[in-house]
């Protein structure tokens, strides 16, 4: 049975303060999402992290519902990061991956991101495009008009890797990120929720 209750979506962080802020921003739009801070840092500990949380809660994925665990690359290794991606897939949840960090996702909203990049030089460069930039700062506003090129600029990352190759469990995969799947996904609960305060 078809349930009568929008899509969920669960979003944990690993980060104290720029994943949650942007995110936070998405639930203005009348949208069902949760955001929740963990307290591990390591990928699989993320994942339990959720698992857990999720556990006391309803969580149906064939109504559309999803669990995002959103996390950096950061030191860990691939034996890490694979142990991250097999626990998620375990348990339905979805993975947005940033390598170096999550201001590679900024980034794209500006320019196409060449080479191998530290989480230091990521910062950086988004502090020449958003003056004053720091790991709290809501930047979503600025963004939001530019969400197109960092679609188009995360896909020109992406057609770098071979389909041998899975940058979700592959440090040398970098820069890469997915977060754009993420956003896509809001973007599209965005639309629906907005159709259904018109009607």
């Amino acid at each position: 049975p078809s349930r009568d209750t929008k899509p969920v979506t669960y979003i944990f962080c690993e980060g104290e303060k720029t994943e949650p802020t942007y995110f936070s921003r998405w639930r203005e739009h009348g949208m069902s999402l949760h955001i929740f801070k963990v307290s591990h840092t390591d990928p699989p500990g993320i994942i339990k992290d959720a698992q857990e949380i999720i556990s006391g809660r309803s969580f149906e994925p064939t109504q559309g519902d999803s669990v995002w665990c959103v996390y950096d690359v950061d030191a860990n290794s691939n034996a890490v990061l694979a142990k991250a991606a097999t626990l998620a897939k375990k348990n339905c949840f979805d993975i947005a991956l940033s390598n170096p960090c999550f201001e590679l996702w900024y980034i794209l909203h500006f320019e196409p991101q060449g080479g191998e990049l530290t989480s230091t030089a990521a910062i950086g460069r988004i502090s020449s495009y958003i003056a004053g930039y720091t790991k709290n700062m809501d930047v979503f506003d600025t963004l939001t008009a530019r969400i197109p090129v960092a679609f188009t600029n995360a896909a020109k990352i992406k057609g770098r890797y071979g389909q041998e190759i899975d940058p979700l469990q592959d440090r040398s995969c970098n820069p890469f990120t997915n977060v754009d799947v993420l956003v896509q996904k809001l973007q599209a609960q965005q639309v629906k929720a907005l159709r259904r305060a018109e009607r």
